[in-house]
């Protein structure tokens, strides 16, 4: 008997480790899938925006109005406002703490940089949303919560 207890111990432990193994890849192959690719995640994230109802998207919105400045051509400047949805009403708390003091700054350099005849268009218009997006995104402290969604609200684009 004593010659047999380490062979059943082994035994014992060697089914046990191949256990753990399996429940472990089986639970990879049929839980649930985590996006892998910034695109695959983009897409989950937008599936679940579409399924928020219209007061929760209002309780993880924000806006910014009547921003003033001038746009990369001197003889010209923009009026225009933008819309932020967020990730959650925590993020949306966090964005409008800091809206002013880093959002804005970002929004302003960034138009600074656009000419006008970018923002006569929708696929101008289309490319600021998601450039602003990006960098307002990596200007967000990591715990504060995502920003998923940028649009321009109201714009006026003016000669001087």
């Amino acid at each position: 008997m004593k010659k047999l207890l380490p062979w059943i111990i082994s035994g014992v432990l060697a089914l046990g480790l191949i256990g753990v193994v399996a429940f472990f890849l089986m639970g990879n192959m049929f839980g649930e899938k985590k996006p892998t690719t910034a695109a695959e995640a983009a897409a989950a994230e937008k599936a679940k925006l579409e399924s928020m109802t219209a007061t929760e998207i209002a309780a993880v919105s924000s806006d910014i109005t009547d921003m003033t400045t001038n746009l990369a051509d001197p003889s010209y400047v923009v009026k225009i406002s933008f819309s932020f949805q967020l990730a959650d009403e925590d993020a949306k708390a966090n964005f409008d703490l800091i809206k002013d003091l880093k959002v804005k700054p970002i929004i302003v350099r960034t138009l600074a940089d656009t000419n006008p005849e970018d923002l006569n268009s929708a696929k101008g218009i289309d490319q600021l949303d998601a450039k602003l997006l990006k960098l307002i995104n990596s200007a967000l402290p990591a715990e504060g919560g995502k920003l998923v969604d940028v649009q321009v609200s109201d714009r006026i684009v003016s000669s001087i």
